[in-house]
């Protein structure tokens, strides 16, 4: 018997296996294409264009620009302009695979998905679309700016939308604590951040690859306010290049920046448990009250190139980290006449400043109600009489006690991450996963003006 050759090894194999890499214009679901499991395994996992569609114990793969020309209307062109569009990409992606395409969404969500999209594309204006009809790209961007309202009006079940110059509703919406997710739709502004997190996240199927443009955080006050730790002061319409705390109304200027309104939106994230959430924006509030040559210096722009380079799993220097942020903020409580978090020069950046704030007050009910029960003993801070030594003590008692108290934060603790290493993707990560942790409340995006 004569040995095969490499040649016909090759050729055997790789007819065997090509079948389970492309994709056949045969396999369709409702008219949209559908991947081998290996092909869209790793398309979902990897390149993020197929989305996994799950259905009951069994689940498949759907080519995702297939979906969108499937949605777009009747017309060759408008398709092809439709399926390549971004706008329309994270529109869809946010209302099917908020978790990411591998975490995929449930066949029902899709029927009705491309239901609601077919049934809608027959009304006015889209009807006026004509087949065989070529249109100039000023025309191809209103026709997409419609679909696009399409899926936007489908997604306002779960994200209600909210003009920025309708202060009553964002009032009545919003509350202390909540979280401000800004996405950005611009080429420039944050692209190096953008940049930086595409190439950090871009392989790791848990962080969705329509979440690279949260380029910022901030966090509620009430009544219209909200804090954030920015990487640019702007005066006079200047920028410059140094970074503060501050505390802004959300239509200010600097929140909602002039020229970028199209670009812009916030979404919002309530942390579910409002005695500690209300804790966490006053703690912020706090830091954001400092003496204005303090807020100024106070921004880490190194802190926030390198936080996605670590890893935010709450592990030795988390618990210390979070350990020590609730003994500070018991020790602006009880030493009140030194104004610890007010005068404290400790540097933030934005996604760092959120995180820090909401485990600032999970921390600190922890600590006093084991000093309650007479587990530990906190130290006295009114003998202090400078800030600087207070939190260099605090920060060694804090490694002490965070490794006594492991295994007691690793099974009691709820916000489990190191808030150093927390970029805005990893945040909105985390309260993707963590639904009992944190809801969605709505978005906010641009009215006719800002003012």
């Amino acid at each position: 018997m004569k040995k095969m050759t490499s040649f016909k090894y090759f050729f055997i194999v790789s007819s065997l296996l090509f079948p389970l890499f492309t994709v056949s214009s045969k396999d369709r679901f409702m008219g949209v294409r559908v991947h081998s499991r290996i092909s869209g395994s790793a398309r979902a996992r990897i390149s993020k264009n197929a989305i996994k569609i799950i259905d009951g114990r069994k689940h498949f793969y759907i080519n995702e620009k297939s979906l969108l020309k499937r949605v777009s209307p009747n017309n060759e062109q408008v398709k092809d302009f439709i399926k390549d569009d971004r706008y329309m990409n994270r529109e869809v992606g946010f209302l099917l695979a908020p978790r990411g395409t591998y975490k995929g969404t449930t066949k029902k969500a899709l029927v009705d998905f491309i239901n609601y999209m077919d049934s809608h594309l027959k009304r006015f204006p889209l009807n006026q679309v004509k087949p065989g009809q070529v249109y100039a790209e000023k025309k191809l961007k209103e026709i997409r700016d419609q679909v696009v309202e399409l899926v936007s009006k489908q997604l306002d079940g779960e994200f209600p939308r909210m003009l920025n110059t309708d202060r009553r509703k964002i009032k009545r919406l919003t509350r202390p604590g909540d979280v401000f997710f800004k996405h950005k739709y611009d080429r420039h502004q944050g692209s190096m951040l953008k940049y930086m997190q595409h190439f950090i996240y871009r392989y790791r199927s848990d962080n969705p690859e329509f979440i690279y443009d949260i380029t910022h955080l901030a966090m509620g006050l009430g009544n219209l306010k909200v804090t954030e730790s920015s990487g640019h002061l702007r005066e006079d319409g200047k920028a410059q290049d140094v970074g503060q705390l501050r505390v802004l109304d959300i239509n200010d200027p600097l929140f909602f920046p002039k020229g970028y309104e199209k670009n812009l939106q916030y979404w919002i994230y309530r942390y579910n448990n409002q005695k500690l959430a209300k804790r966490a924006a006053k703690i912020a509030g706090l830091y954001a009250s400092a003496p204005p040559d303090t807020l100024i210096k106070n921004y880490t722009i190194k802190g926030a190139m390198t936080s996605a380079l670590g890893t935010t799993k709450f592990d030795r220097k988390g618990k210390a980290l979070f350990v020590e942020i609730g003994l500070l903020a018991i020790a602006n409580s009880r030493a009140k006449k030194l104004g610890v978090l007010k005068n404290l020069r400790r540097k933030f950046f934005c996604s760092f400043f959120v995180a820090y704030a909401l485990q600032s007050a999970e921390s600190e009910n922890l600590l006093l109600a084991l000093e309650r029960k007479g587990r530990i003993k906190i130290p006295n801070f009114k003998k202090y009489t400078n800030v600087e030594i207070l939190a260099k003590d605090v920060e060694m008692f804090a490694k002490k006690l965070s490794k006594n108290l492991s295994r007691f934060l690793d099974k009691n603790v709820t916000l489990k991450y190191d808030a150093n290493h927390m970029t805005p993707v990893s945040f909105r990560s985390f309260a993707l996963k963590n639904t009992k942790l944190f809801s969605p409340v709505g978005r906010i995006i641009s009215g006719k003006k800002t003012k």
